[in-house]
């Protein structure tokens, strides 16, 4: 069996499952953006990993992959609603999943027209970054008024809108990463802060592990519902005024060279151990 990883640059969690497919006698090639030319028979592949960095690639390869036959991991389908964050509301919210209220900005969009959707403080995002890029928390129309300047300044063109905006959730001073592989949590843990209403951790958010409730395994099983079996990362927000966790979204490509000491397991082995599996299936 033959697998080809198609990755920006090779880093300790593509090394970590290369290692693990050769260790089990997969024959494994690297598709990098700068090799592409070298490798000519893609057709030649059974399976597709797809971790590169842009998101905009991740779509480009599965795309390609898939269009001569060869399955990826993840698939086009899930890809397209991990990457683009109003794509991923309007899918969950056709689902009934417990997401934020949400509202699509568009350039003509003015403060009264989000105040009057959400009654109070909202956050605004680019609907295809990561990492906590690009995000805001808006209070007041002078705060609105700002951003969209500064957005504007910075694209002439208008080529990043439209953003999403979101009902701002009242919650702890916690989100919470869950780590799934195929259909199982593999790892979950705590993204704490106590200086930022941003948790990620490259802010210096504190990781602590946690047990899986009843309530997130649920939420966890109807999102997969969605996205069938895949490699996400999910992360829960706990809403403090209706008592419940809703989802701020899921990640295509979760990283987890650090947190596997966190989840205590090896996750690159089960990948690898989850990418076997769906050889086989095939």
């Amino acid at each position: 069996m033959k697998v080809v990883v198609s990755v920006t640059l090779l880093r300790s969690e593509e090394k970590q499952i290369v290692e693990h497919l050769k260790k089990n006698s997969i024959e494994v090639d690297i598709m990098t953006e700068k090799n592409n030319d070298s490798l000519t028979n893609l057709k030649e592949y059974d399976l597709a990993i797809i971790r590169n960095l842009s998101q905009k690639t991740c779509l480009q390869r599965a795309k390609l992959f898939e269009s001569l036959g060869v399955k990826c991991i993840n698939s086009l389908d899930v890809i397209n609603i991990a990457t683009d964050k109003l794509i991923q509301s309007n899918v969950f919210s056709s689902y009934n999943l417990p997401i934020p209220n949400y509202e699509v900005v568009f350039t003509e969009t003015n403060y009264m027209d989000l105040f009057n959707r959400f009654n109070d403080t909202f956050i605004i995002k680019p609907i295809n970054a990561s990492w906590g890029r690009g995000i805001v928390r808006i209070n007041n129309t002078e705060e609105f008024n700002l951003w969209k300047e500064t957005v504007s300044s910075l694209d002439l063109k208008k080529q990043n809108f439209p953003y999403l905006a979101q009902e701002y959730i009242n919650k702890e001073n916690y989100d919470v990463r869950i780590l799934v592989i195929g259909k199982k949590i593999e790892g979950i843990f705590k993204r704490v802060s106590m200086e930022n209403w941003k948790t990620n951790t490259h802010l210096g958010a504190e990781v602590v592990p946690i047990k899986v409730t009843k309530e997130i395994k649920n939420i966890v099983d109807k999102i997969l519902v969605c996205t069938n079996d895949s490699i996400l990362g999910i992360d829960l927000l706990f809403d403090i005024v209706k008592q419940r966790y809703v989802i701020c979204e899921i990640n295509n490509n979760p990283e987890f060279a650090k947190s596997s000491k966190i989840y205590g397991v090896d996750i690159g082995e089960k990948i690898s151990k989850y990418i076997i599996k769906e050889l086989k299936n095939d």
